[in-house]
């Protein structure tokens, strides 16, 4: 009998399995990294939807504050906001809202996965309310320039992985008088 009668041998055997081996792991990572990735995506677009929802009810409401009550204070890597909207009229005087401010708060969350429940949330006060607008703040920023006011929220998260997912958003406002 030739050697191609018989068949094939264990070392061939042994070969051939470690290859289907082989490419298994890899089509495993594969569909590891295609997961990762997609769950990363995931928490990045909530971070960034959280931010923008955010941004639009402070923007909108600074939009109609009167200009001359718009404060910026720094409070340590962020900054705060304080300000007043016109409700009305009285005596041909113009009748303001109490105080209203937008600031960083340690929240005592950890989703930076640090092990230390220092994350921040963007809150908003007045008249003794106060109210989370979102959570996983890293910072805030403030800057006027005459009556154009700009907003910058910076967001941060650590996915499941130990990866970073930081995300900012910014808008611009004119104030109205």
């Amino acid at each position: 009998m030739s050697r191609s009668d018989t068949g094939m041998g264990l070392l061939e055997a042994v070969i051939a399995v470690g290859l289907c081996t082989l490419v298994l792991i890899g089509v495993g990572q594969f569909f590891k990294s295609s997961s990762d990735f997609q769950e990363s995506s995931y928490r990045m677009g909530g971070i960034q939807g959280d931010a923008r929802l955010a941004l639009e009810a402070l923007v909108g409401e600074l939009r109609m504050a009167d200009a001359t009550t718009v404060a910026i204070s720094n409070e340590g890597d962020s900054q705060s906001l304080d300000f007043r909207v016109p409700l009305g009229y009285e005596n041909e005087k113009v009748i303001l809202s109490p105080i209203i401010s937008y600031r960083y708060a340690t929240s005592g969350v950890d989703s930076n996965a640090n092990n230390i429940a220092d994350d921040g949330s963007l809150v908003r006060s007045q008249g003794g309310v106060v109210r989370v607008l979102c959570h996983r703040l890293k910072r805030i920023n403030f800057s006027r320039v005459s009556s154009i006011v700009t907003v910058r929220l910076e967001l941060s998260e650590v996915d499941k992985n130990g990866r970073t997912l930081t995300t900012a958003v910014e808008s611009t406002t004119g104030l109205r008088n």
